[in-house]
């Protein structure tokens, strides 16, 4: 059975993540291999589910503003698909080998120690331009998800638009289709699942693990993963 996952969960809500600052390369420019629509959700950005050109993709990053409890998860958001550690992608590879796109990123602070953050002065955020000492902390992947596909079942799904797209939410707002007269309700298909792993429903917008997946996961003990168990017949 899948689960919708989202990366960058962190139990304690009133810690704040820190922010990416691009050391190099230029996110902005990075674009999709191909972003033809295919009737699905927007396709922009590195989330929806294909391969990006590698040209412009950052190598190193410094994470700023971070509180100093705050710790390294195994899955976290990226504004290049997500950023995550070599345990987290050694996994996955092992499930899906050659299907998804990895990018290796050297990762900095504003520290010495890495289980605090602090700078050398000891204050939590950064310092005036040219006073602070980066550091490196960690070697992480920027993972981009290869992998979209339509698995919905729409005999069973209740919240579907006009367009075929799941959008419960825009139903409840008076747009895209029908007012919804019952709960919303999302089902996929395990047949179209079939054997994969990890995929970007087109249908949806929103990223699935299968059950194995996660298993492994939380065998391995990784962090920053937030999962809803979505049913599949």
């Amino acid at each position: 059975m899948p689960y919708d996952v989202t990366a960058g969960w962190y139990p304690d809500t009133k810690i704040n993540a820190p922010w990416e600052e691009y050391l190099d390369g230029n996110r902005d420019l990075v674009r999709l291999v191909d972003d033809t629509p295919d009737g699905g959700t927007l396709i922009a950005g590195s989330g929806v589910g294909r391969p990006v050109v590698p040209d412009h993709m950052p190598k190193k990053i410094g994470l700023r503003d971070a509180h100093p409890s705050w710790k390294l998860l195994d899955f976290e958001k990226s504004g290049v698909g997500w950023r995550i550690t070599t345990a987290a992608k050694d996994l996955i590879e092992r499930l899906e080998p050659g299907v998804h796109q990895f990018f290796p990123v050297e990762v900095f602070a504003y520290s010495y120690d890495p289980t605090t953050w602090q700078d050398i002065y000891g204050n939590y955020d950064p310092v005036a331009d040219g006073t602070h000492v980066d550091r490196k902390i960690a070697d992480q992947w920027f993972f981009v998800i290869c992998n979209r596909l339509d698995t919905m079942n729409r005999e069973l799904t209740v919240g579907l638009l006009d367009n075929g797209n799941y959008g419960p939410g825009l139903l409840k707002l008076g747009i895209g289709g029908k007012p919804l007269e019952q709960p919303p309700r999302l089902v996929l298909n395990q047949s179209a699942i079939g054997q994969t792993h990890i995929w970007c429903e087109r249908c949806v917008g929103h990223t699935f693990f299968s059950d194995r997946l996660i298993e492994e996961i939380d065998a391995a003990g990784l962090t920053g993963l937030r999962r809803t168990f979505i049913e599949a017949v």
